[in-house]
């Protein structure tokens, strides 16, 4: 008995063992994809700060070296640079400087001119080097005591090639601080900017001592860096000593490393806690096991010896059976509290007793109702099901909990539970099966009400998160579009107006203002601000985006327009634009190289107070597990580096702020399908014209 139990609590041990190294490789590799992921943005966001910048240099660059850095010019320069400083957030500063170092013209109103840079590391790069690419130089401390700055430079000469002095933008650190502040990352976790020499330059936590230093002989430049540019891994921080899973991204455009990291054991504390309920109920679950073994062990011993005392227990049969009628009616008050009711059938006469309880469970009276009547009872589309029941009962051992639904004489529906099990006769002859019937119908509604309310905390949650997200995105893209917007129409002003150049520059200027407006539509439905909605016609703006997309689209694929005359809706045309490219583009990616078709249609349904619009291509499709998590913010199916998981969060927002719903089908192997039902115009006029609701 004892080596019975010891084998058991070793089997137990064994399964639990394999479950915790599981659920530890579970943690990790979900924290190395949202690691992967979080650098991945922040590179990106880097990179675009960066471009930004080295955009307004290269333009005051063009303009130096056009008229040679005429005094009479220096005025408007200034005027030139304090307006790119106020339209980029990140830049602290414009500088100009001559071949000898002094101060020529800055973007801070009332700055001092009788200035010097030439002790600077990027004035003297320069003059010692004739490249007239970007130069990233190490962090200089600011003018207001604890702040940085990261210099971004570029070169500019004489007409006759010869060094003339030095265009330099000035990055506050504070800005990527800023950006480092707002993404969870636990209390240990760390985000760092370096450049690719090792230098540090923006750190959260923030430590002053630790910036402008060296980390080149840390884990980072050492280890990973020299075998991949991008990638995770577990390190020991040069900084702080603390272990942590990084992910880094060195850039490929200028001299980065961009660097995010979650400490190991805030990683780990979730799966720690529930290492340790899992270790708690293993050693109760052993322990009671050794105890039932044991106390099995001394009953059979004391068995044998309550044989020896069989007379002595005839005086006790007496007070036993008055326990049990006590003990009857223990239960049947106990089944009133548990909703439950037992039942019991004579296998070998099919006489069925049922308690009393039982009886109200059904509904039926005690005196009138007979069990054989039983089936009349039952839900209709669980008829079937309760002969089958029934039959398989008279047959097992045993018979698994089993739920039904049951249609009482009151008209009330209530689901149940039914499980029984055999009690045999003596030798081998049919026994008695024992059976319980309990009443889950509130139970089942309590769980039904808690599922929701936990799934749409849960969605709130996600697009709480995507809307943080989405709204650091579009601000930075649009700080991004700011210097296009600019520079093309400062080009523009300089070719004749037929000229064919000013015309194709007029076109980009067009493109680059639409983009800039649907960066703010992003803005406005990331922070829940209000929209411009008014009476659009669908149909218009679909064949708009079909024109689009069709230059866009690889030549493999085929474009099917289906678009019938639609009544009007109240919308917001940005927003709605932005989804119907999201969901072809989605439809493009799940083709990818093969031959496929995305067919696009829109019509009205519902005798035409609604309108619906559809996108089916011929792609990939996805299984029902990936079906359930299309909409939820950072899900994605893409390999890292290749998506982030937004876009359709983002159409799905966009939709129930329009007062609409999106569906979905698809089969893996047989395309997907994506509708979106959206209510006409004279069915949303309650609504007020300028109300976005939170997704």
């Amino acid at each position: 008995m004892i080596g019975f139990v010891l084998l058991v609590s070793l089997i137990f041990i064994g399964f639990d063992a394999q479950y915790i190294w599981d659920e530890h490789a579970k943690a990790v590799q979900k924290a190395q994809h949202e690691t992967a992921n979080l650098v991945r943005l922040l590179a990106q966001n880097t990179e675009d700060t960066i471009v930004a910048a080295d955009a307004s240099i290269f333009g005051l660059v063009q303009r130096l070296e056009l008229d040679d850095a005429a005094p009479e010019e220096l005025p408007k320069l200034h005027r030139i640079m304090t307006i790119r400083r106020s339209a980029q957030s990140a830049l602290a500063n414009l500088i100009i400087c001559d071949e000898a170092g002094n101060l020529l013209a800055d973007a801070l109103p009332g700055s001092p001119m009788d200035r010097s840079v030439a002790d600077r590391e990027y004035f003297q790069y320069h003059h010692a080097h004739a490249s007239r690419d970007t130069h990233l130089g190490p962090p200089i401390r600011g003018e207001m005591p604890g702040t940085w700055i990261i210099p971004v430079s570029r070169r500019f000469e004489h007409p006759d090639g010869s060094f003339a002095g030095v265009v330099v933008a000035a990055l506050d650190t504070a800005h990527f601080q800023n950006l480092y502040d707002t993404f969870e990352i636990g209390g240990k976790g760390s985000v760092l900017l370096a450049l690719g020499d090792g230098t540090l330059l923006v750190r959260r936590p923030y430590i002053g001592s630790k910036i402008g230093s060296s980390i080149l002989s840390g884990p980072l430049f050492h280890n990973f860096l020299p075998k991949h540019a991008i990638g995770t891994g577990e390190i020991v921080s040069s900084v702080d000593g603390v272990t942590r899973l990084i992910g880094y991204h060195r850039l490929e455009r200028y001299p980065l490393v961009v660097a995010a990291s979650l400490a190991m054991d805030e990683v780990l504390a979730d799966w720690r806690s529930e290492i340790w309920k899992h270790l708690i109920g293993l050693i109760t679950l052993v322990g009671t096991l050794g105890l039932l073994g044991l106390r099995l062990a001394t009953q059979i011993e004391k068995s044998q010896q309550a044989e020896t005392a069989l007379m002595a227990e005839a005086e006790q049969l007496r007070v036993s059976e008055a326990h049990l009628r006590e003990s009857r009616q223990h239960l049947t008050r106990a089944q009133e509290l548990a909703e439950s009711g037992s039942f019991e059938r004579d296998v070998r006469t099919g006489q069925v007793t049922w308690s009393d309880h039982l009886y109200r469970i059904m509904g039926v009276d005690k005196k009138s109702f007979t069990v054989s009547r039983i089936r009349e009872l039952f839900h209709s589309a669980d008829a079937a099901r309760f002969d089958d029941f029934v039959r398989d009962e008279v047959s097992a051992i045993a018979m698994p909990p089993t739920e039904f639904r049951i249609i009482r004489p009151d008209g009330g529906c209530r689901t149940i539970i039914v499980e029984c099990a055999a009690s045999p006769g003596e030798h081998g002859s049919p026994g008695i099966h024992l059976g319980t019937v309990r009443d889950v119908t509130r139970a089942k509604a309590a769980e039904e009400r808690l599922r929701a309310l936990e799934t749409q905390l849960h969605h709130s949650q996600k697009l709480e998160a995507l809307g943080t997200l989405a709204g650091g995105i579009a601000h930075d893209l649009n700080n991004a579009l700011v210097p296009t917007i600019m520079m093309t129409d400062i080009v523009m002003q300089t070719h004749a107006a037929s000229s064919p150049e000013r015309a194709n520059l007029a076109l980009a200027l067009a493109g680059a203002r639409r983009a800039r407006e649907l960066v703010r539509r992003i803005l406005t439905f990331a922070r829940r601000e209000a929209t411009e909605k008014h009476e659009l016609d669908l149909a218009t703006l679909v064949k708009e985006a079909m024109t689009m997309l069709r230059a866009s689209l690889p030549a493999t694929i085929e474009l099917i327009t289906l678009v019938e005359s639609v009544p009007a809706i109240f919308g917001d045309s940005g927003q709605l634009y932005q989804a119907i490219v999201n969901l072809v583009i989605n439809a493009s990616q799940a083709i990818g190289d093969e031959a496929g078709k995305i067919t696009v249609t829109l019509r009205s349904i519902s005798s035409g107070s609604q309108i619906v619009l559809t996108v089916a291509d011929t792609g990939s499709g996805m299984d029902e597990t990936t079906k359930l998590r299309i909409f939820d913010p950072f899900f994605t199916t893409k390999a890292v580096n290749e998506g982030t998981g937004l876009g359709l969060s983002i159409v799905h927002g966009i939709v129930i702020a329009h007062d609409g719903a999106i569906a979905v089908t698809s089969q893996l192997g047989f395309g997907s399908k994506f509708s979106i039902t959206l209510p006409v115009a004279s069915q949303c006029q309650e609504t007020m014209p300028n109300e976005t609701r939170a997704a």
